[in-house]
């Protein structure tokens, strides 16, 4: 079926590192795959020296 309709070629994912990352990260996997798409990560988070250690 996603041969039929190629609505998306890429498709971006913004994410903050926290508890559901991995969750959020196999659900925006599959719709990737359902649209033949690439996936994109994107880290929205700010950077700070608490965050980096």
């Amino acid at each position: 079926m996603a041969s039929i309709i190629q609505a998306f070629k890429t498709i971006s994912f913004g994410f903050a590192f926290s508890l559901s990352l991995q969750v959020n990260v196999f659900e925006a996997t599959p719709v990737a795959a359902f649209f033949e798409a690439k996936l994109l990560f994107l880290d929205v988070e700010e950077k700070n020296a608490a965050k980096e250690k």
